[in-house]
């Protein structure tokens, strides 16, 4: 007679529940220069036991989102990135965008886009800056970053071309005078911008010289 026997039950596997707290994050990409507003914040579950040094629980701030809106954001945050005060600043006007030894300077800009990619180019963006005159033209700065576009130093929503009268620039003092003496001369030449791919802009070199005053000294000249 042939006995059947029933298998062992498997054994009870237990599921340790895992302690959470709520800690504030990035609820968007981010990007550097932007001012921060309500819905760029959110409130996220986190591991307790895998601590984000400088994070913000709701527990112990539970108005942070309120009290972050207006921030400026110093080094950009991407989505679920925890929150921390090393990459915010509180807005003091355009030199809260200003690294040391640099220098917010505004130049005069075609309204309708055709001096600045169509109008394509966006705060925070970074460019390179093209001197014509009589004689030709000349690239003479490289990856200068832009801080504003006409009074706007954020980018438009809803995919909207930036447009103004004056892009502002962050250049050295010596660059400052150069562009200057360029556009003021009695021939003076007209400068126009060339947006550089996010993927090749140096956000660490800062503006850099593209041509040397001579070569511009002659495209002033007929």
């Amino acid at each position: 007679m042939l006995m059947l026997t029933s298998a062992p039950p498997p054994p009870e596997v237990i599921v340790e529940k895992i302690s959470t707290i709520d800690i504030l994050v990035a609820s968007r990409d981010i990007p550097s220069g932007s001012i921060l507003k309500p819905e760029d914040l959110r409130w996220q579950e986190w591991p307790q036991n895998n601590p984000v040094p400088g994070a913000y629980e709701k527990s112990q701030k539970p108005n942070a989102i309120t009290e972050f809106t207006g921030k400026v954001v110093r080094a950009p945050f991407y989505i679920g990135e925890p929150v921390t005060d090393a990459k915010l600043q509180q807005w003091t006007g355009m030199a809260t965008f200003l690294g040391s030894g640099l220098r917010a300077y505004s130049v005069d800009i075609d309204s309708t886009g055709k001096t600045t990619a169509g109008g394509f180019i966006m705060p925070n963006d970074y460019v390179d800056v093209i001197l014509t005159g009589p004689s030709g033209a000349e690239t003479i700065l490289r990856n200068v970053h832009v801080l504003a576009v006409g009074a706007r130093t954020t980018i438009p929503s809803g995919g909207e071309t930036s447009t103004g009268t004056t892009i502002t620039l962050a250049l050295l003092p010596a660059q400052v005078d150069l562009i200057s003496k360029s556009t003021s001369a009695r021939d003076g030449g007209t400068i126009s911008f060339a947006l550089i791919p996010a993927s090749d802009a140096d956000k660490n070199s800062g503006p850099i010289y593209g041509a040397n005053p001579l070569s511009i000294k002659y495209l002033l000249t007929d």
